[in-house]
């Protein structure tokens, strides 16, 4: 069936890299928030970078020893980051059966936490497609919007403190679990 005209007047977003039809389909918190693999294999990746400066008065120590430390350590952290460096693959073999993993790479390279290199890894199987999906893996935990959209739509590089604070809670995050979504009824047309 042919999709319809998007309601901004045929034209596209182009700095949205998902269309929202295919977002309705996706698992929550991919990062691309794409439904299906792109082939039969896929490998894709996506980069995110920062520079964070500090806007700070010089120090007025008396001692020169001091003022040089005092800058320093208001400094620290200033320069490039590497903020994300997310690399997915994707392998969809058969109608039924389809696989995803997403790694960042940012987590080794800015010396974070080794557990979270990788991001997602999960299975779905298809047993009806359409109307019945079993999803078992890593993925992200449903506690907000916010956690389960695709980072690839973010304005801001950083989430922000209350991400951080639930996170920290352990309201967000990514689990191991198993996914159970059916569709009883077919979806209404758009």
């Amino acid at each position: 069936a042919p999709t319809p005209a998007p309601e901004n007047g045929g034209a596209s977003d182009p700095s949205d890299a998902t269309p929202d039809n295919d977002l309705n389909d996706a698992i929550p918190g991919d990062p691309w928030g794409d439904a299906q693999g792109l082939n039969m294999r896929a490998l894709r990746a996506r980069s995110q970078f920062r520079y964070v400066t500090t806007f700070s008065e010089d120090s007025h120590s008396s001692r020169s020893s001091y003022a040089v430390r005092e800058e320093s350590l208001v400094q620290n952290g200033d320069g490039w980051g590497i903020q994300r460096l997310l690399v997915r693959l994707s392998s969809d073999p058969v109608k039924y059966v389809g696989f995803k993993a997403v790694v960042d790479f940012a987590e080794l390279f800015s010396g974070g936490d080794a557990e979270d290199f990788l991001k997602q890894a999960y299975t779905t199987i298809n047993p009806i497609p359409g109307r019945l999906e079993l999803v078992a893996g890593l993925f992200k935990l449903p506690f907000s919007t916010h956690e389960l959209d695709p980072s690839a739509r973010f304005e801001f590089a950083e989430l922000g403190p209350t991400n951080k604070l639930l996170g920290n809670l352990g309201y967000n995050g990514r689990d191991l679990g198993l996914q159970i979504m059916g569709a009883p009824l077919r979806k209404a047309k758009r």
